[in-house]
């Protein structure tokens, strides 16, 4: 089930190492391709323009108790090289990479004997066509990741910010598979889920009892990749979100309006990864 408590847990702070020793930031998410019965591949995904040019990456998990409770302290981090490692999307416009992450889970499970506590995000989590079309032009929305690097460290928990939709999720902006929202995008944002969040009303009687409703829905609609800025020339042009922490803007101005790839997108990485036994 997706809400606010798993979502905390589907998302983690990428920190990635280049050949000048430099480090820039952006945030990965993990999800589920190839999903069955008896199959799902977990991956983790974020933007190609957040490990470009690194030579390693890293990132912190949360381990839990035996109850299934998180245990919030001593947290465990991977270090892994970055060649070879991560695969494009398919389409080259896409600006998404992703690897596995079922070997990372091995790995503590088998040979340290720990659980890790996370979750990803599935694949009927991604509204259909129809309903994607169904969204209004002023959707609320909500933003998972770890804008300018900040984190809650102390809990290894990521920051929720909430904005609108600036675009119809459902129609292509420009003509391009992107959609805009009305929210600070921030480095450290880049490869941030999406999500639209439709709040529930509820009708209730003088006595507290509820009479009728709705209730809340989530649905993940994409994944941040970029945003406008407005040049001292005049000119506006859309680029990638910066993953430089010490990244500042001089002449170019925010529009504070980010660039969201669809969700749906991601089923097209069933196409790279094989499908497990």
């Amino acid at each position: 089930m997706i809400n606010t408590e798993n979502i905390a847990y589907c998302v983690t702070r990428l920190h990635c190492f280049k050949a000048d020793k430099s480090v820039s930031a952006g945030t990965g998410f993990f999800f589920g391709i190839h999903e069955g019965k008896e199959t799902l591949l977990p991956i983790l995904v974020t933007n190609k323009h957040v490990i470009k040019d690194s030579v390693e990456f890293q990132f912190k998990l949360t381990l839990m108790d035996g109850s299934g409770n998180p245990i919030l302290k001593d947290y465990p981090t991977i270090r892994i090289p970055t060649k070879g490692y991560w695969v494009d999307h398919p389409d080259p416009k896409i600006d998404l990479c992703a690897t596995t992450f079922g070997n990372i889970l091995k790995h503590f499970e088998t040979e340290l004997k720990s659980k890790i506590r996370w979750s990803r995000i599935m694949p009927d989590n991604i509204p259909s066509k129809d309903i994607a079309m169904s969204f209004s032009e002023l959707e609320d929305v909500v933003m998972v990741g770890y804008p300018i690097g900040i984190s809650d460290e102390f809990n290894n928990r990521p920051i929720f910010r909430k904005g609108v939709t600036a675009t119809k999720p459902g129609l292509s902006y420009n003509g391009k598979r992107e959609f805009l929202i009305d929210i600070a995008a921030f480095p450290g944002s880049s490869g941030s889920p999406v999500f639209l969040y439709k709040e529930g009303f509820n009708v209730v009687n003088s006595a507290g009892d509820r009479l009728a409703g709705r209730d809340d829905k989530f649905y993940f609609v994409g994944i941040l990749w970029g945003g406008h800025e407005h040049l001292a020339t005049g000119k506006i042009e859309s680029k990638p979100i910066p993953t430089a922490l010490d990244s500042v803007y001089r002449s170019n101005i925010p529009a504070n309006l980010g660039l969201v790839i669809p969700s749906e997108v991601l089923l097209e990485f069933e196409t790279v990864f094989q499908k497990p036994n």
